[in-house]
């Protein structure tokens, strides 16, 4: 699966250069003022980073970057951008309606989905990602806008995070909910009662919250 990530293996002076001209790319963006929610989208790998500092400006850009919505999960930040299975991988299984439900899983399965909140993270300091992943975004999906994907440069602190996972094989059922083939979400809490309602931004259906150890505590070690 290919991605596109906002950070480069630029080093010394191609690093600077790097880090200048996003800068003035930032200065020239559009201010806006982000959601209660938004959504940072990372691999695993860098989880224990992430409990322990938070979510820092990448090195050669320095700016972090979020999702301002949540709603559309196809048009979630680097997952609109990972189309190569849907490209290239199609043909290895025995009908197309196979492929994209395990192409699918894939996709969606590989991220931590971080929800930073804004009432502690703030709400200063965000433009416009100024690289528009939103011109990516439209070839794919529509109703997709420049105020979907934002950035700061200003750290996230850990305290404003919680960490989700994608829950397994629910994609197909919330796609209902979104286009209106079903009015409603049923939601199954982790003890085990069931609710009926629409969609929650603080807990969208397709996530479930990862359940940490209770020594693992957020550090925020900036």
């Amino acid at each position: 699966m290919v991605t596109l990530e906002r950070t480069s293996l630029y080093k010394g002076p191609a690093l600077l250069e790097k880090k200048h001209d996003s800068s003035i790319r930032f200065s020239k963006s559009k201010g806006i003022r982000p959601n209660r929610f938004i959504w940072h989208l990372s691999y695993p790998v860098h989880r224990e980073s992430i409990l322990e500092y938070g979510i820092l400006p990448g090195l050669d850009n320095g700016l972090c970057f979020a999702n301002n919505q949540v709603m559309n999960p196809d048009s979630l930040w680097p997952i609109v951008y990972n189309d190569s299975s849907y490209m290239f991988n199609y043909d290895a299984y025995s009908t197309q309606e196979e492929a994209f439900k395990v192409l699918d899983e894939e996709r969606f399965s590989v991220h931590d989905y971080w929800r930073i909140d804004s009432n502690i993270a703030g709400y200063y300091g965000y433009r416009v990602d100024p690289f528009q992943p939103a011109e990516i975004a439209s070839i794919f999906y529509r109703g997709v806008s420049d105020g979907d994907y934002i950035c700061r440069k200003e750290p996230i602190p850990s305290t404003a995070l919680k960490l989700f996972n994608y829950k397994p094989h629910s994609i197909d059922y919330y796609r209902s909910f979104l286009y209106d083939e079903i009015s409603a979400l049923v939601y199954e809490e982790h003890d085990g009662s069931v609710s009926i309602g629409g969609f929650n931004t603080a807990h969208p259906y397709f996530l479930e919250e990862v359940r940490l150890p209770a020594e693992v505590k957020f550090q925020n070690k900036q």
